[in-house]
């Protein structure tokens, strides 16, 4: 393996990959748990190169003290923290926030239990949610707003450089193409709060190393966060993702007994009952550190500590002893996930004021 820096690959991540010592299994983590997202923005193809928009990991003035109406692109996590931060900063304007959910979500309006979203990856963290509720109902700053507009997506982002302008068409979810759009105009460039893909990003170290999905996330073991198309190389932040058949361990084979009678919709239904176990915030994504630290350990105890009668010799006894403190102390403290079906129904999906 031949890959160097000039290859996006730094000395050190070529040095982890291809180390043959007990050590490799280590190294591989490091380097997988180092790549995180932040680097690799993701925008849409109409948006890539268009100097009529930025990615909010590239913004750099947050408007302080700045006139003029703004529109931010994405409106989960990132997309109402910007619109947030830019609320607190500038002197007047509108800031419009274009959410391609469906009605309030992932804006869920504090109060509406019936709209309430259990895991804060599908919705606003609380914290997040107060803050711009706070913004909403300010009657002391009347220059300054924020308006959501749900069931909406972005088509186009442009510039009028004779006016000085911005536009972002947007066109209502289910339209037909080039149907029903809508230009909205602002005195800054579009903020395009579209999260981030490694797949699509030449500069990430894990290109080679890992299968991705059609989301564009790593394939990886549900027992361990290991690569399933490079052995030992494990994978934790962001940006890992499970699917497991929904229903969380509840008696949801009720819900279907009579489906063997709908064998034509079998296919529809697989695909309904798959819940996603997301990663993306550190609180979560560092419940699977002391999974994936108990596999390496232990494979390194079985490698350096088991003797030809195949009996663990002292040094590999108290190596045990240990692993499984630390594994306790994690479980013990509520961050260790070990049973994805478990983690779809709050093991990892509610935070409270953590967020």
């Amino acid at each position: 393996m031949e890959r160097g820096a000039k290859d996006g690959w730094s000395e050190a991540t070529a040095r982890a990959i291809i180390l043959t010592t007990p050590l490799q299994l280590v190294a591989s983590l490091l380097t997988a748990a180092r790549s995180s997202q932040y680097g690799h923005p993701y925008m849409p193809e109409f948006a890539v190169d268009n100097k009529a928009c930025v990615h909010y990991s590239k913004v750099k003035d947050w408007g302080e003290g700045a006139k003029g109406d703004w529109v931010i692109v994405g409106g989960g996590e990132a997309g109402i923290d910007a619109a947030v931060a830019l609320y607190d900063n500038i002197e007047s304007g509108v800031i419009t926030v274009i959410d391609k959910e469906e009605g309030s979500t992932p804006v869920t309006p504090v109060g509406d239990e019936k709209a309430l979203v259990d895991d804060p990856s599908m919705s606003l963290a609380p914290r997040t949610k107060a803050r711009l509720k706070a913004a909403q109902i300010d009657k002391e700053h009347p220059k300054k707003s924020i308006k959501v507009i749900s069931d909406h997506s972005c088509v186009g982002v442009s510039r009028c450089k004779k006016a000085s302008t911005y536009t972002a068409t947007i066109s209502k979810n289910g339209s037909k193409k080039g149907a029903g759009t809508t230009g909205l105009k602002a005195a800054h460039p579009i903020i395009m709060s579209t999260g981030f893909k490694l797949a699509t990003s030449k500069s990430c170290v894990l290109q080679g190393l890992v299968e991705w999905d059609d989301t564009g996330r790593p394939i990886l073991e549900d027992s361990c966060d290991m690569s399933t198309k490079t052995d030992n190389l494990f994978v934790v932040g962001p940006m890992v993702r499970h699917v497991v058949p929904a229903g969380c361990g509840h008696e949801h084979e009720h819900e279907h007994e009579h489906e063997h009678e709908h064998a034509h919709e079998d296919e529809k239904k697989k695909e309904e009952d798959k819940e996603h176990v997301i990663f993306c915030f550190v609180y979560k994504y560092r419940c699977r550190f002391a999974l994936v630290a108990g596999k390496i350990f232990a494979a390194m105890i079985k490698q350096n500590n088991v003797g030809k009668n195949g009996e663990l010799d002292d040094q590999g006894k108290e190596a045990v002893k240990n692993v499984t403190a630390m594994m306790d102390l994690y479980k013990d403290k509520g961050m260790l996930v070990t049973d994805l079906s478990g983690a779809t129904c709050g093991t990892v999906g509610s935070c409270g004021d953590s967020c």
